[in-house]
């Protein structure tokens, strides 16, 4: 979390960029250690209370309707049936970007496109 003038906010894409970034390792490293699939991949948002998501790509804007209104923010769990592509685990997590997205007033993700693959823009 951030905070910009005052006002705390999730900045959206850098939160996106940094999941999608350690996901593939971290599934890669469960696969290595011969860990059978299904997995599922589970996150949490803490101490948000009164934040803002950060929607923006080169500025930021607080175009949240609604800030958060609890300390936490359990997203919900991800099903990945089997190991696969950074394409095959972005369309697998949508639902769990989607939900942070409807949590601050939102219908879903700016940065997925029509096939549930992740642009990193809006």
């Amino acid at each position: 979390m951030r905070a910009y003038k005052g006002q705390k906010y999730i900045p959206s894409l850098d939160f996106d960029k940094w999941i999608f970034a350690v996901l593939p390792g971290y599934l890669n490293g469960l696969r290595a250690l011969d860990v059978p699939s299904p997995l599922v991949v589970m996150i949490s948002l803490q101490e948000i209370s009164g934040a803002s998501l950060g929607v923006g790509g080169d500025s930021w804007s607080f175009e949240s309707p609604i800030p958060f209104n609890s300390s936490e923010l359990l997203l919900p769990e991800i099903m990945i049936e089997d190991y696969g592509t950074e394409q095959d685990y972005q369309r697998a997590m949508r639902p769990a970007f989607d939900a942070l997205w409807n949590s601050a007033g939102f219908a879903a993700s700016k940065y997925f496109n029509d096939d549930n693959l992740w642009i990193g823009k809006g």
